[in-house]
């Protein structure tokens, strides 16, 4: 090099891909495992595979006629191994492909008519779960307290949740939904905890009943709702524990999550479904 030229300029290095976990901060050329915008400590393992732009759920990596067993996969991942789904959605998920998954449940619930016609009953539960979705993403990102920095992407993810936890429909081809009004749920709380006289819990809808009787029909009715919050509960144990909260705190976060989703849902019901059913029946439309 002769002397007065200018030195070569470096090479500039290329984006990784490399993500803080929490504030989304690029970590590209850093060296030590603490994030310089939020100061999170996070594990390079985890970021990398965060890094990895491979769809985790099956549903999302399906393509054409493979998208059918894909879906049967999804939705048994959700309703029988929801940490397993819990571990997939925190890594990556796409909200078109949720909110198509979803789509496709509702769809399949209408398959319920070949076993009991009931086209007021069908019409009630799908306003019911489509006004509850919203409800539940924005509840859940108040919970979500790592999420709070940003909470736009905080409630797409909660969106994304509610939406392949929409799984739980499908068993309801058969059995119908447990739809559970807020009214039932508070005299049962009050029956069984406060022991009032005469708060003996009353059916206000043709599937109220059997969510406190001692059959097969409770038993149905009380696993498809458990099988269905245990989904969001995993969803943000795995959220905490990804930005690094204890575990203590992460669990009771995802506990909060049950009574969180079991009383929005019977006021989605109660409020929505429910004068929307007797609207219906006013009317004779079905």
């Amino acid at each position: 090099m002769t002397d007065g030229a200018p030195a070569p300029l470096s090479a500039p290095v290329a984006d990784t891909g490399l993500r803080c976990p929490r504030c989304r901060y690029n970590l590209t050329g850093l060296a030590q495992p603490r994030c310089p915008e939020c100061g999170t400590v996070f594990d390079w393992e985890d970021v990398r595979r965060a890094a990895d732009p491979t769809p985790t759920i099956a549903f999302e990596r399906a393509r054409g006629r493979h998208r059918v067993p894909a879906f049967l996969w999804t939705a048994l991942t959700v309703l029988f191994a929801p940490w397993v789904f819990a571990r997939q959605v925190v890594r990556r998920a796409r909200l078109r492909s949720a909110l198509g998954f979803a789509a496709l449940c509702l769809a399949a619930t209408a398959l319920s008519l070949l076993f009991d016609w009931a086209p007021d009953v069908y019409v009630v539960w799908m306003v019911t779960a489509a006004a509850y979705l919203p409800v539940q993403a924005l509840a859940l990102s108040l919970l979500d307290v790592p999420g709070w920095s940003q909470p736009l992407r905080a409630l797409r993810f909660w969106l994304i949740v509610g939406g392949y936890t929409c799984a739980v429909m499908v068993p309801e081809i058969y059995t119908g939904p447990p739809l559970l009004t807020f009214r039932d749920l508070w005299l049962q709380l009050d029956w069984h905890f406060i022991g009032t006289p005469g708060a003996a819990p009353t059916a206000q809808w043709r599937f109220a009943p059997t969510l406190w009787e001692g059959s097969l029909d409770a038993l149905i009715g009380w696993s498809q709702l458990g099988l269905w919050l245990a989904g969001p509960a995993c969803c943000m144990y795995a959220r905490w524990r990804t930005a690094r909260q204890p575990r203590l705190r992460s669990a009771v976060a995802a506990l909060l999550v049950v009574p969180a989703g079991l009383g929005l849902y019977a006021v989605a019901v109660e409020f929505v479904g429910l004068p929307l059913g007797v609207a219906l029946n006013r009317w004779n439309l079905f």
